[in-house]
């Protein structure tokens, strides 16, 4: 499934695990088998915290699903 660290952590709004894991060079853009994100991850389980932190780290917003 190709699911990362920082798509865990995102999903279940852990947004000090995000932190972390962005500061150690987590892959942001890592994609799932799917093609979810981190940031999609965040956004469809309402962690709004998450989300921001995402994307002031440069998420890509324009990523797209399979």
């Amino acid at each position: 499934h190709n699911i990362s660290p920082l798509h865990v952590a995102a999903k279940w709004g852990k947004n000090n695990m995000v932190k972390l894991l962005l500061e150690n060079s987590a892959m942001i853009d890592a994609k799932t088998r799917d093609g979810l994100t981190p940031l999609h991850c965040a956004a469809r389980s309402g962690h709004e915290e998450v989300v921001s932190t995402l994307l002031e780290h440069s998420a890509p917003i324009s990523a797209r699903t399979k």
